[in-house]
């Protein structure tokens, strides 16, 4: 965090749901000893920690089940004095911590910048943290938006949504073609609207764990 003068403080914690950005500037008695011995020029301190899910209500914090590990998603290597560089000082940490409601922080990612400082004296290192936080996504077929049918409730005539794992989709019955035959085009249900719907299935085999599992899929519709 920044402390007075815009220089970097250790004692500035993260505020739960608040995404912000900060910058500060570091700088070095002793850059070729600071170089390895510093924890915040090193990377493995920006991920090297869990996070806990929830602040209250943990009969046992150190259980594992109540920890989110922090993930590492740009190559970060460690700092390396060669010479009179110092090499792989992190200059950037973008943390993405991703929640859900009352079930707390369910992700947390890093991404960490790098660059090498020359060994002078009053050498110094500009740092950039950014922290954001945005909505947890169980799956890209879950994070695809669909239009609601009312918020909060139903609204007569909209359609009936259904949940199938971590899937959402409009629940539909089967259709009948001219013939009597079903159709691959289903009716979505709505919403307050009574509807009746039959159909002529034809199956191509006669195996009973086929025709349970067709007609099922018939039944339910897939999503």
């Amino acid at each position: 965090g920044v402390g007075a003068a815009g220089l970097c403080a250790e004692s500035n914690p993260a505020g739960f749901l608040e995404s912000k950005s900060t910058t500060c500037t570091r700088f070095f008695k002793n850059l070729a000893s600071s170089c390895t011995l510093d924890s915040a020029l090193n990377a493995a301190s920006y991920y090297n920690f869990t996070v806990l899910k929830v602040p209250r209500g943990m009969t046992d914090p150190q259980n594992m089940e109540f920890q989110v590990p922090v993930i590492l998603t740009s190559q970060a290597n460690a700092p390396l004095l060669a010479g009179n560089t110092c090499q792989n000082v992190v200059s950037q940490v973008t943390y993405e911590i991703e929640t859900n409601g009352t079930f707390g922080i369910q992700k947390v990612s890093v991404s960490l910048g790098q660059t090498n400082l020359t060994v002078e004296p009053g050498a110094s290192l500009q740092q950039h943290f950014i922290l954001h936080f945005r909505a947890f996504q169980q799956s890209t077929a879950a994070s695809i938006t669909s239009p609601r049918s009312g918020n909060p409730g139903y609204i007569v005539g909209k359609p009936l949504l259904a949940l199938t794992g971590d899937v959402s989709y409009s629940m539909t019955l089967l259709r009948s073609q001219g013939n009597g035959s079903c159709s691959v085009n289903r009716h979505e249900v709505q919403f307050g609207v009574n509807a009746i719907s039959g159909c002529k299935l034809r199956l191509k085999k006669a195996d009973c764990s086929y025709l349970q599992q067709e007609i099922y899929q018939t039944l339910h519709g897939r999503p």
